[in-house]
């Protein structure tokens, strides 16, 4: 062992560690300007191979930067069932990223030491990278850091960094989770939309339409988007925008400039009512948006998604009868419409944490089934053991309460039924007239039929209706478990299979985007930053709903909110950057900006602002 440490620190030696440069792991890793990242990527080599023998599993390494610009990178480890890297790993991971070249054979040694290593313990690594021009050669560094201690590796190229949790996740479940492969990750995203699809078809009356405009922020998630497509064809039409040949990563595109920026991305030129999405650079993050008649901007962002995923598993779990206790989780940027539409319409339990999606994952997996979701569209939905098993019980030996011998009506707060044969005109629920019970009958279209007899070999009609959802002929309840596997990667936020989920409750709904967007209004917000001298002169507590440092702007915001209606506001650090982030809400946009620019310049003025104090944000900016 010791020739082989010692063989480390020399090749550390050829990847200097920056001086000066200070580096922190946090939810997403590693990130900053790509060109400090080249001793990281050799040092996060190092420790990849240490996770997986102190594991004994594959674990991935992924080599990203989100939604930063262009210019910048990241590195982020996964656990080997796709989990994010353990916050103790974490710690040690900032330990040797930060040592001196001279100290890295020590600080290897102190890890091993900690973590009661075996040496001789075989050690295996995938790594993927996205589009960035800097991933290829931090990909060298990364792949030298895994031969420098001599692990085995699988550099997988070009992937969205949930395909790489998916394939880690495979590979160390002997490929029962799925094919450890990219096309098995289509294969099993495709049957899951198919089969799903085959339980419930839309009437003549639905709203539903199967075309969807992609927005792929210019990034890998474009590119994997269109290799899925061709499976699809028939069922649901994609067309990609953004797709890289000719834009820059995340330039005036991509989901967090579209949840931000409240418009349109650059690159897409969106019909009136045309349904649009938006991922982020390494799809793990997605938002839909569109336009109206008036051209007037409507956002679905996060919070409309995860209402959407917990409305239609509600009334899942009501028509089956099953005991399973649903919970939704958000975190203090959420829409206060949202939480309140999801706790006093939909009667579903809503949790709120810390910004970080490790935070928002640990408290889902305290209910049976937890649909977890930031505003900026990065979320999924966990099933807990023993809700599988729930379900699937159900599905193999039961014919439960919902089933065609045993109907049942679902409550109001589900389609919010007021008068006989309509919905109610509120902003709750879709207009028009209600389908006539069993009215959604149908034959599929040839191409429908023959795209999912492809993928399922099965095809047939089936039956939707607005109070009923029939299993198939013999009995078997499946509706859930068949929703399941479009959240196939439950260990983190998968752009492509939330779009998916999306359009298989829209399609089962009948609903268009707009019926969609009118569940609940979201009370009109603003986001700014702040540029401050050290972001870490803000502590918070409340889930980072209050200030606790610097003395007296806590007590300032309140003051600053309470001069309007249905104001909210608070201030976090950020972090990745020296910046201050300012959340506020109101009645009206122009109240909603006010406060922002308030609280915004309070922060300025105690938290030791830098550069130009911050402005009045511009209407439509």
């Amino acid at each position: 062992m010791d020739s082989l440490l010692e063989s480390a620190k020399r090749n550390a030696a050829k990847h200097p560690k920056l001086k000066e440069q200070v580096y922190a792991y946090g939810t997403a890793g590693f990130r900053c300007r790509s060109d400090k990242l080249d001793s990281v990527l050799f040092r996060m080599g190092l420790l990849g191979v240490l996770r997986s023998k102190a594991s004994k599993g594959t674990i991935g390494v992924m080599i990203t930067a989100s939604h930063n610009p262009e210019e910048d990178n990241g590195v982020k480890l996964m656990e080997p069932m796709g989990e994010m890297l353990l916050q103790e790993w974490e710690v040690l991971a900032t330990s040797l990223a930060n040592a001196k070249d001279e100290d890295v054979r020590a600080v290897l040694e102190k890890i091993i030491k900690e973590a009661n290593i075996d040496m001789n313990q075989p050690a295996n690594v995938f790594f993927a990278r996205d589009t960035r021009p800097s991933s290829c050669s931090l990909a060298q560094s990364l792949q030298e850091g895994i031969q420098a201690l001599h692990g085995e590796y699988t550099n997988f190229g070009l992937l969205t960094t949930p395909q790489l949790h998916y394939m880690v996740r495979c590979h160390n479940t002997n490929e029962s989770y799925g094919q450890a492969t990219e096309q098995g990750y289509y294969t099993k995203l495709s049957k899951a939309f198919f089969s799903f699809r085959k339980l419930v078809s839309v009437g003549g009356d639905s709203a539903y339409s199967h075309s969807v405009t992609v927005d792929g922020a210019n990034g890998v998630g474009a590119l994997k988007v269109q290799q899925l497509r061709s499976i699809l064809e028939g069922t649901l039409d994609i067309t990609v925008c953004n797709d890289g040949t000719t834009g820059k990563l995340n330039e005036k595109c991509g989901a967090d400039y579209v949840k931000v920026q409240q418009g349109n991305p650059d690159g897409v030129k969106p019909g009136v009512d045309v349904k649009c999405a938006s991922f982020d650079g390494d799809a793990d993050r997605i938002v839909y948006f569109y336009l109206d008649k008036g051209e007037i901007f409507h956002l679905l962002d996060g919070d409309k998604i995860a209402t959407l995923f917990a409305g239609y598993i509600q009334h899942l779990l009501t028509q089956s009868g099953l005991n399973l206790k649903l919970g939704l989780v958000q975190t203090a940027y959420a829409n206060g419409s949202s939480t309140l539409y999801a706790t006093n319409e939909m009667k579903v339990p809503v949790a709120c944490v810390k910004t970080g999606v490790k935070h928002l994952h640990h408290k889902a997996a305290e209910f049976d089934i937890g649909v977890y979701f930031e505003a900026n569209g990065h979320g999924t939905v966990l099933y807990s053991p023993s809700a599988e098993e729930t379900i699937s019980a159900a599905c193999q030996n039961k014919r439960p309460m919902g089933s065609k011998h045993h109907p049942v009506r679902l409550p109001n707060r589900i389609f919010h039924q007021s008068t006989p044969g309509t919905y109610p005109r509120s902003n709750t629920s879709p207009k028009g007239p209600r389908p006539k019970l069993g009215s959604g009958v149908r034959d599929r279209n040839p191409l429908e039929k023959g795209a999912i007899k492809k993928t399922t070999g099965e095809e047939g009609p089936l039956i939707r209706s607005p109070f009923f959802l029939t299993p198939k002929k013999n009995g078997q309840w499946r509706p859930i478990l068949n929703l399941k596997p479009l959240n196939s990667h439950y260990t983190v936020g998968d752009a492509v299979a939330d779009m998916l989920l999306v359009e298989a409750i829209l399609y089962a709904r009948g609903w268009s985007i707009q019926q969609w967007n009118q569940s609940y209004t979201d009370l009109p917000n603003r986001q700014l930053k702040v540029k401050v001298k050290d972001r870490t002169v803000i502590a918070t507590t409340d889930a980072e709903r209050q200030v606790t440092s610097p003395s007296g702007l806590q007590g300032a915001i309140d003051k600053t909110v309470a001069r309007y209606q249905k104001a909210r506001s608070f201030v976090r650090p950020s972090g990745t950057e020296d910046v201050v982030r300012v959340y506020a809400e109101a009645d009206s946009q122009e109240s909603a900006d006010q406060v922002a620019f308030d609280v915004a310049t309070l922060v300025f003025q105690l938290a030791g602002g830098v550069g130009d104090p911050p402005s009045t944000p511009k209407p439509g900016q």
